[in-house]
């Protein structure tokens, strides 16, 4: 890449205005498209990050932006969006900056959402799962998304793109360390409370007791501690991959409290109440009144 005034400094992506002035450069540099679906939005800690709002764009991790691994001054990770040579979605923009900025209007736009959950209550997971695909809605979830030998983490990290997550909430699923990283990856997004439908498979009293948050808490705290003081009794070599772990486990202690805290004060509801009225709770939300499938169902009988 050529020479450019952000070379030897991180950028400041606080600031619209060198957010804006890089993907410029990468413009010019063909990394990226001059496409109206390519979007500057503010998130978390108001810092401005680009995506593509087709999710047609691959990303790369933004070497020239400081970021925190514990998310708490600046986000855990940041990505410059690549366009494919050819895109389907391609809709040339006629003012680029103007495009970046102006609010996105798509009529019927589909609401992507993801599907997490513990491999423990994977038969609870299928009748989420079958259910929605019934009404041609597609969840993300991994035992779909990710084909053999490819990067779990990787479509992990995608959970923050999506508009909407539905949380299997039990015992398994708040002492796993890689649902508990989902997490913690979804609230680091502004008004995460407000895209999230947590659903109880188990626990259901000691989620909604705040008193009994502690539990939680003390679980990851202990297991931090346990898992620190294994690796101190190695060798250096060859731990890098121990630390990274011990680095998710601690912001899984750090942030559980206020997760659960969050998710208290909603009125969540248990799966088999939201089956008997058909995910009617979840369907209004994202934008699909039950009576659509309903009008579509008798449609095709009728047809």
């Amino acid at each position: 890449m050529q020479y450019n005034r952000f070379n030897n400094r991180y950028l400041d992506i606080k600031s619209r205005g060198e957010v804006e002035e890089y993907l410029q450069l990468l413009l010019k540099n063909g990394q990226i498209k001059d496409c109206e679906n390519l979007k500057v939005e503010e998130g978390y800690l108001h810092a401005f990050y680009p995506k593509c709002i087709k999710q047609y764009a691959s990303r790369i991790s933004a070497h020239n932006v400081h970021t925190d691994p514990s998310a708490g001054g600046a986000p855990s990770s940041y990505y410059w969006p690549k366009c494919p040579k050819d895109c389907s979605y391609y809709s040339k923009s006629n003012d680029f900056i103007h495009s970046l900025n102006s609010e996105v209007k798509e009529i019927n736009k589909e609401s992507n959402i993801f599907l997490s959950y513990s491999h423990k209550n994977k038969e609870f997971a299928d009748k989420v799962d079958n259910f929605f695909i019934a009404k041609k809605i597609r969840l993300s979830r991994d035992v779909r998304d990710v084909s053999p030998y490819s990067s779990l983490p990787k479509f992990m990290d995608t959970i923050r793109d999506h508009d909407y997550v539905i949380f299997l909430i039990s015992d398994a699923y708040l002492k796993s360390v890689n649902c508990m990283y989902e997490v913690i990856q979804f609230i680091q997004e502004r008004n995460y409370i407000d895209r999230t439908f947590p659903i109880m498979i188990d626990n259901e009293e000691t989620i909604f007791d705040q008193s009994k948050h502690i539990n939680y808490i003390h679980y990851w705290q202990e297991k931090y501690k346990e898992f620190g003081e294994n690796i101190k009794k190695l060798q250096c070599t060859g731990t890098s991959p121990l630390h990274k772990q011990l680095n998710k486990i601690d912001k899984i202690q750090s942030n559980i409290g206020e997760f659960l805290n969050k998710i208290a004060k909603l009125k969540c509801l248990p799966l088999d109440e939201l089956e008997s009225t058909n995910y009617k709770a979840i369907l209004d939300k994202i934008g699909k009144p039950l009576g659509v499938f309903q009008k579509e169902e008798t449609e095709l009988e009728s047809g």
